[in-house]
C-alpha cells in the first residue's frame, strides 16, 4: 500500500539526503582505482628523461600530496559536473529529458486513436489527482513497452510512453502503467531521479576526459623523443581513464540499484491501490514479460535515465544484483500471487495502419463519441471527446472514501471514476475548444465571464477590444455553452485547457494574464473563484514559461512563520463566515489545531487575498509535517460552518496546491477532514 503522502515526501528528501553518502562512497572508490592511474603517468613523465647514471631525480610513485591533489581534484570534479547536470535538467523540466530520449509531444487535439487513448488516461488520472494535466510525450521509435515520469516538480513533469506501449497494452493495462508513473510524481521521485540522474553523469565524466585525453595523445604529434613519451603517457592516461569511465558505471549501476528498486515494488502498489484493479498493472507486466522486444529503449541516452522507466531500459550485464528493476515474476507475484507463470499473446503491431494516406480520415477511437461540433478558428468537424465510451453514471453515485485531506496526493478508484464523470459532463465545444491553443485562452476567458448581464456586456466589449479577434471570436461562439457547465466541472475544464496553454510563448502570456486580469476586476472585486482560478493558472503557467526557483524546506516548524499563518487562517475565517461570532470560531478552530497561542484574529483590513498571495512564498518552505498541520488548520476554518461550498473546495485546493500537496475534487458528500 501506498503510503501518506507528507510522509513519501519526507522519504524522498532522505533519499535525496543518501545520494549525498553514495556520491561520497563512490568517489573514494574511484579515487582509490584512479591514483595509481595518475600517480604511473605522473611518475613515467617524471622520470622519461632522467639520465640512469645520475639517480632518480624524478618523483615516488607514491606522493601524499598527489593523492591529495586526486582526491580532491576527483571530488570537485564528479560534483561540479553533478550539480551542472542537475542545473540544466531542472531548467529543461521533464521534457528536456523526454526530448532526449527520442521524444516527441503528443498534440492535445490529436485524432489518432491509440494517442488519443492514452491523453484520455492522463487527463483523467491528473484531474482525480489534482495536478495539473501534464505534457504526454510519445517515444514513436521504440517499439519496446515501456514508460517513464520526468521533471522537477509536478508542474514541469511530462509523461513519455513507448510507441510499443500504447500498441500492445489494452485501456485497462495502460491505465496501471500510468497509475504507476503517477506515484512516482506524487511521491516525490521525480526530483531524486532528476539527482540521480545528475550523480550519475558525474561519476561517468572520468570516461569522458579519458576519450578526450586519448584524442589529444592521438592527434598530437611531436618530433622529439621526449615530446614522443608525453604523448604516449598522455595517451596511456586517457585510455586508461576510459578503463576507469567502467568503474563509473559500475557505481552508477550500483546506486540506481540501491535507490530504485524498492520505489518501483511502492509503485506498482500504488498502481493497485489507486485503480483498485490488479488486472491493469499486472496484465500490463504480464504483457511486458511476454512480450518479443520487452522493454529495451533503443535511445543511446536510455542508460543515464534507465531508472525512471517502468521496465528495465537497458539489458544489466553486471547481473541482477545491479538492476535498476526487480525481476518482472517477482513483481507480477507481488501483484497476482495466484499467477501461474501465463503470459498473454503479443497483439498485432498497428504500424502499417498508422501510415495511412494523409487524405483518409484516420478510425475514430474507441474512447471518441460523438457530440462536438465545428467551431470557428479551429479543424472542423473534430469529435467531442470523453474518458470512456461506457455510459457515465451520475456523480452521487461516487463513494466518498475519507476525508479530502485524506487524499491529498493520493488517486483512488472513486475519484478516478468521478474524474471521467465530471469531464463527460462538460460540454462537448468546451472539450475541444479547450484542446487547441486559442481555444484553451477562450475556453480560461470563458469561465470568468459573469452572469450577471451588465458585467457580462462590459467583459465582452473589453474582449472584442483587446483580445486577440480569433480568441474573441471563439468566446462569442462559445457563450451559449457556459450554462451547460456544472459550477463543479470548471477547474476540470481548466485542466484540461493547460498543456494547449502552456503552448503560448511569455510574449503571448503577458497578454493573456493582461485579460484575465481585466475580465476578474471589471465588476470591482476579486471573488473566491476567480482568485482560485487566477492563481491556479498564474502558477502553472509561470512555472513553465519561467521555471521559478524550487522553494527549499527552511522551515521545520510553524512558530516563525506564524504571522503568515495568522493572515491565512484569518482571510479564509472572514470570506466563509458572515458574523463576527463565526468569524472568531472559526479562526479558534484553525489556530488550535496549528497551536498558534497569543496570535490573535488578525484586522479585517490585512485580511486580503493579495496579502495571502505574498504569504505564500514563506509558507511552501514548510517541511512536509507542517504543510499537513497548516491544511488540517485551514480544513477546520473552511469547514467551521458545517459547510463546504464548491468555492470554498475550490479554494481548499489552491491554498493545497500553493503547498505544493495536490488536492484532488471533492466528491459528492465528502467532508474537508
Amino acid at each position: 500500500m501506498a503510503s501518506d503522502f507528507f510522509e513519501q515526501q519526507d522519504i524522498a528528501r532522505k533519499k535525496s539526503g543518501r545520494l549525498v553518502f553514495l556520491l561520497i562512497a563512490a568517489v573514494v572508490g574511484i579515487v582509490l582505482v584512479t591514483y595509481p592511474v595518475v600517480a604511473g603517468a605522473f611518475y613515467l613523465l617524471a622520470n622519461s628523461g632522467n639520465d640512469p647514471q645520475a639517480g632518480d631525480a624524478g618523483i615516488p610513485f607514491w606522493n601524499i600530496e598527489l593523492f591529495l591533489l586526486v582526491t580532491v581534484g576527483t571530488l570537485v570534479l564528479v560534483s561540479c559536473s553533478s550539480f551542472y547536470k542537475i542545473a540544466a535538467l531542472k531548467g529543461g523540466g521533464g521534457g528536456s529529458v523526454a526530448r532526449s530520449l527520442g521524444g516527441t509531444p503528443v498534440s492535445p487535439d490529436t485524432r489518432d486513436p491509440d494517442e488519443r487513448k492514452l491523453l484520455n488516461v492522463v487527463e483523467e488520472m491528473a484531474i482525480a489527482s489534482g495536478i495539473p494535466v501534464p505534457p504526454v510525450y510519445l517515444l514513436d521509435h521504440e517499439r519496446g513497452i515501456n514508460a517513464f515520469a520526468a521533471g522537477y516538480r509536478p508542474d514541469d513533469a511530462v509523461i513519455g510512453v513507448t510507441r510499443g506501449a500504447v500498441e500492445q497494452l489494452s485501456r485497462d493495462e495502460l491505465q496501471g502503467v500510468i497509475a504507476h508513473e503517477f506515484s512516482h510524481i506524487l511521491n516525490g521521485d521525480m526530483r531524486l531521479n532528476i539527482r540521480l540522474m545528475g550523480l550519475v553523469f558525474g561519476i561517468l565524466v572520468l570516461g569522458i576526459l579519458g576519450r578526450i585525453a586519448l584524442r589529444v595523445a592521438f592527434y598530437s604529434g611531436g618530433g622529439r623523443k621526449k615530446d614522443a613519451k608525453a604523448m604516449l603517457a598522455i595517451g596511456l592516461f586517457g585510455l586508461l581513464m576510459i578503463i576507469l569511465g567502467f568503474v563509473g558505471v559500475f557505481f552508477g549501476k550500483l546506486i540506481k540499484a540501491a535507490v530504485s528498486r524498492q520505489r518501483e515494488y511502492l509503485a506498482d502498489a500504488s498502481a493497485v491501490q489507486y485503480t483498485r484493479n490488479p488486472e491493469g498493472i499486472g496484465g500490463a507486466l504480464k504483457r511486458l514479460a511476454g512480450f518479443s522486444r520487452g522493454s529495451r529503449v533503443e535511445n543511446p541516452h536510455a542508460e543515464e535515465a534507465a531508472h525512471m522507466f517502468f521496465g528495465s531500459a537497458v539489458s544489466s550485464w553486471l547481473g541482477g544484483a545491479m538492476a535498476t528493476h526487480p525481476p518482472l515474476p517477482e513483481r507480477i507475484k507481488r501483484i497476482d500471487p495466484s499467477w501461474d507463470g501465463t503470459l498473454p499473446e503479443p497483439r498485432e503491431s498497428k504500424t502499417a495502419k498508422r501510415g495511412a494516406p494523409q487524405g483518409k480520415s484516420k478510425p475514430a477511437a474507441p474512447d471518441l463519441v460523438p457530440g462536438g461540433q465545428a467551431i470557428p478558428g479551429m479543424p472542423g468537424g473534430m469529435l467531442g471527446t470523453v474518458v470512456t465510451g461506457a455510459v457515465i453514471a451520475d456523480a452521487a453515485s461516487t463513494s466518498p472514501k475519507g476525508s479530502a485531506l485524506d487524499s491529498v496526493g493520493q488517486l483512488d478508484d472513486a475519484h478516478i471514476d468521478y474524474a471521467r464523470q465530471l469531464i463527460a459532463r462538460i460540454p462537448g465545444a468546451l472539450r475541444e475548444a479547450a484542446r487547441h491553443p486559442n481555444g484553451a485562452q477562450a475556453v480560461a476567458y470563458l469561465i470568468l465571464i459573469d452572469r450577471a448581464a451588465q458585467v457580462r456586456d462590459m467583459q465582452m466589449t473589453q474582449l472584442d477590444a483587446q483580445a486577440e479577434p480569433a480568441v474573441a471570436a471563439l468566446v462569442r461562439t462559445l457563450l451559449p455553452h457556459l450554462n451547460e457547465l456544472p459550477r463543479e466541472a470548471r477547474l476540470s475544464l481548466l485542466d484540461l485547457a493547460l498543456p494547449a496553454l502552456q503552448k503560448m510563448s511569455r510574449e503571448q502570456y503577458a497578454g493573456f494574464r493582461k485579460q484575465v486580469d481585466l475580465l476578474i476586476e471589471a465588476d470591482g472585486r476579486v471573488d473566491l473563484f476567480e482568485w482560485t482560478l487566477r492563481r491556479l493558472l498564474t502558477r502553472h503557467l509561470e512555472a513553465h514559461l519561467f521555471r521559478p526557483r524550487d522553494p527549499k524546506v527552511h522551515y521545520y516548524a510553524l512558530k516563525p512563520v506564524a504571522e503568515h499563518c495568522a493572515v491565512l487562517l484569518s482571510t479564509l475565517a472572514r470570506v466563509g463566515q458572515s458574523g463576527d461570532r463565526e468569524v472568531e470560531r472559526a479562526y479558534a478552530l484553525g489556530a488550535d489545531r496549528l497551536g498558534l497561542d497569543g496570535v490573535g484574529l488578525v484586522p479585517r483590513d490585512r485580511c486580503k487575498l493579495s496579502v495571502v498571495d505574498r504569504g505564500f512564498d514563506e509558507l511552501a518552505k514548510l517541511s512536509p509535517r507542517e504543510k499537513k498541520m497548516l491544511l488540517h488548520g485551514c480544513a477546520a476554518v473552511i469547514a467551521a460552518d458545517g459547510e463546504v461550498t464548491v468555492a470554498e473546495g475550490e479554494l481548499m485546493r489552491a491554498v493545497a496546491d500553493a503547498l505544493d500537496c495536490p488536492m484532488p475534487p471533492l466528491l459528492p458528500g465528502q467532508k474537508l477532514v
